[in-house]
């Protein structure tokens, strides 16, 4: 998870392609130039994973814990 800033144009996804599962799904972004301006480290867990990990562990890891959409 890196952060990155793309530049381009925002386009219609070509007919059968959208993406149902995503509010951007209708639309792509044709890239021009791509910049990493942050890279992240490796993180010791799936973020996906993360809520299943015991409440020390998401302590060590609060910050993160804090942008989670789920609330124990």
């Amino acid at each position: 998870m890196s952060v990155i800033r793309v530049k381009g144009t925002a386009k219609r996804r070509p007919d059968g392609q959208d993406n149902k599962e995503m509010p951007t799904g209708e639309v792509e972004v044709l890239a021009e130039s791509v910049e990493i301006l942050n890279v992240c480290r490796t993180l010791p867990f799936e973020i996906k994973d993360f809520m299943k990990k015991s409440e020390s562990f998401r302590m060590q890891y609060w910050y993160l814990d804090l942008r989670s959409c789920s609330i124990t």
